[in-house]
């Protein structure tokens, strides 16, 4: 009998202080890179959801200002016409999407398999790729100055 109240004390005790961990967000990391060049990546808004407990979750909302706004804060990145831009997540997303702003809204671009084809017309080109997982979503912005070669 001992034993068996011992062992609902211990398991008892060890769900509290199990259930009471509270795990750090992970949300994803964003590397880009051309020709063995890193591609600067700015993180925007997101929403991310942790569970904290065997019945709690935490979301955690981050608001940012839009990409053309954190576009205007950043260098870009030169790149040559038509160069391929490899997407690389911390965590692989169930889904991504790539928007053009600014100028470059009507601009004709490429994306298949976790890579973009920048436009092969001069110019600056600012692109959003947004990440959705089980936990949440995440925005990030990118500038790419396409140059003459």
């Amino acid at each position: 009998m001992r034993r068996i109240f011992y062992a609902l004390i211990s398991l008892t005790i060890l769900l509290f202080v199990g259930c009471n961990r509270t795990p750090k967000a992970s949300i994803p990391d964003l590397k880009i890179s051309t020709n063995g060049s890193d591609i600067l990546v700015s993180k925007g808004s997101y929403e991310w959801s942790n569970n904290v407990g065997l019945f709690t979750k935490e979301t955690i909302n981050a608001d940012s200002e839009s990409p053309e706004q954190i576009a205007e804060t950043i260098d870009g990145n030169e790149v040559n016409p038509q160069s391929e831009l490899t997407l690389d997540f911390s965590e692989k997303p169930n889904n991504v999407k790539v928007i053009a702003w600014g100028d470059s809204k009507d601009t004709t671009y490429t994306y298949t398999d976790d890579k973009i084809i920048v436009p092969n017309e001069k110019g600056i080109y600012i692109y959003e790729v947004f990440g959705e997982w089980n936990q949440g979503y995440v925005s990030y912005t990118i500038k790419i100055i396409v140059t003459n070669e």
